[in-house]
Order: C-alpha cells, then structure tokens, then sequence
C-alpha cells in the first residue's frame, strides 16, 4: 500500500502463533508511524511444517486510536460522574423526605407538651 510504503510492517505486525489446530486467527488494531490499522492474521503451517502468516490490514481513521486508547479512561470518568449524580439526587430526595419527617416529630413534641 501507498500509505505505509516504506516502512518495517515485521516489526509492528504480530509474531507467527502456534495453534493447537491447523492455524490461529487474530484481530486487532495497530499503529504504524502516524496512521491506525485495523488487521486480520492468520497464522498456518505449511505442508512442510514451516510458518506462514496472512494479514489483512485496513486503514481507520486516527480519531478510532485515540478514542481506543482514552476509552477506558472515559468509561472510568463516567462511572464516576454516575456516582456523584446519584449520590446528589439521593441527598435532594432524603433531604425533601427527612425535612417533613422532622417537623412531624416537632409537631408531636408540641402536642405531648
């Protein structure tokens, strides 16, 4: 391909994996240089036992590697946000249940006086 013409694909691609069976299947997304790929390996011995791999690779778009590697951090930054909102809601809710609750025992201690 054009865009990664050049460039040492052995190096960012996987090593050859021995499978149980007649080959292994892999897919993942790399990066090499500036530019993200999705790709598909297929890991296979050939009839006289040595390794052969096929990849498959696809250009993404940047943003999916970027938004890949922050989404752990996002997912975790929501979680959060989601403990805060509830733990808030739960406070105005209590806060409206328990203000009338007290009033009412206020009102018994001024009839039991």
């Amino acid at each position: 391909s054009e865009s990664i013409k050049g460039e040492n694909l052995r190096k960012y691609l996987p090593k050859h994996q021995k499978s149980k069976g007649n080959h292994s299947y892999q897919q993942d997304m790399l990066r090499i240089g500036k530019q993200y790929f999705t790709y598909i390996n297929l890991d296979f011995p050939f009839s006289n036992q040595e390794k052969g791999s096929i990849y498959v690779l696809r250009k993404i778009s940047p943003y999916v590697g970027i938004i890949n590697r922050i989404f752990p951090f996002l997912i975790f930054l929501l979680l959060i946000l989601v403990i805060v909102i509830i733990g808030f809601l739960n406070y105005l809710v209590s806060r409206s249940i328990i203000k009338p609750i007290r009033e009412l025992k206020g009102a018994a201690e001024k009839i039991k006086q």
